[in-house]
C-alpha cells in the first residue's frame, strides 16, 4: 500500500473482514530502505497501524534490519523522536546495527503478548545464540555514545541539506531528495541523469 496512507490501511483491513481472511501479521519498516529510502513512517500511520493490528488479532513487527541506529540514532521505533509514548509493537527485528557489517546476527525484540506465544525449542537452530555474534554485538552496542547518536541525526540532515542545494544548482536533474538520519536519497531523472544504465552497461552493479 502506499506509504503513509491511512486510507490504504483501513481498506486493507475492512476488506480482510469483509471477504473473511485473517491477517497474521503487518510488517513495516520505520524508515525505508528499499523502494522509498530515507522516508520515515508517520506517528498516526503506526498509531493506526498498531490500533487495527490489536482489534483483529493480528501481529504487527516492525523491521529495523535496514533503519537501525541509522535513522535516528536509536535502534528501537519506540524510541524515535515523537513516538516515545507510543504503545510497543509486538516483534521488531535488528541486524546491522548490531553486527556493525563485521559477523552474521539478527535480533528480534517480542512484546510480552508475543513472548506468551514464544514456544522454547520450537524456533531453535544450529545458527541461533552464537557466542562470537553476541559478542560482537556487545562490543558494537558499547561503542553508541549519546554523541554517535547525536552525530547520525546531525551529519543527515547536513547530508540532505546539501543534496536539497545540489538540486536548486542542477534544477530537473535531481528530482527529489529525502532522508531520516544517515538512510536518505537522492533520485536522479534518468532521462537527464542515466547513471545506472551507464553503469549496467559497464558490468557494474
Amino acid at each position: 500500500m502506499p506509504n503513509n496512507d491511512l486510507g490504504s490501511l483501513r481498506q486493507a483491513f475492512e476488506r480482510a473482514e469483509e471477504e473473511g481472511f485473517f491477517i497474521e501479521l503487518m510488517a513495516m519498516e520505520p524508515v525505508m530502505g528499499e523502494g522509498n529510502p530515507g522516508l520515515c513512517v508517520t506517528r498516526e500511520f503506526y498509531d493506526l497501524a498498531r490500533s487495527l493490528c490489536t482489534q483483529h488479532g493480528s501481529m504487527l513487527i516492525v523491521d529495523s534490519i535496514q533503519a537501525g541506529l541509522r535513522g535516528q540514532g536509536c535502534l528501537s521505533i519506540v524510541d524515535y523522536e515523537g513516538f516515545q509514548d507510543c504503545l510497543v509493537p509486538d516483534m521488531e527485528t535488528w541486524s546491522k546495527a548490531l553486527n556493525a557489517g563485521q559477523y552474521p546476527l539478527s535480533v528480534v525484540g517480542l512484546s510480552n503478548r508475543a513472548a506468551k506465544l514464544y514456544v522454547v525449542g520450537i524456533y531453535g537452530n544450529t545458527m541461533t545464540t552464537n557466542p562470537r555474534a553476541l559478542e560482537t554485538a556487545i562490543s558494537t552496542l558499547d561503542r553508541v555514545t549519546p554523541e554517535l547518536r547525536k552525530n547520525i541525526k546531525d551529519r543527515g540532515d547536513e547530508f540532505v541539506s546539501k543534496l536539497r542545494n545540489l538540486s536548486q544548482e542542477l534544477p530537473g536533474t535531481i528530482t527529489e531528495v529525502q532522508g531520516t538520519g544517515l538512510l536518505l536519497c537522492a533520485e536522479l531523472d534518468p532521462q537527464k541523469l542515466p547513471v545506472v544504465g551507464f553503469w549496467l552497461c559497464r558490468g557494474m552493479v
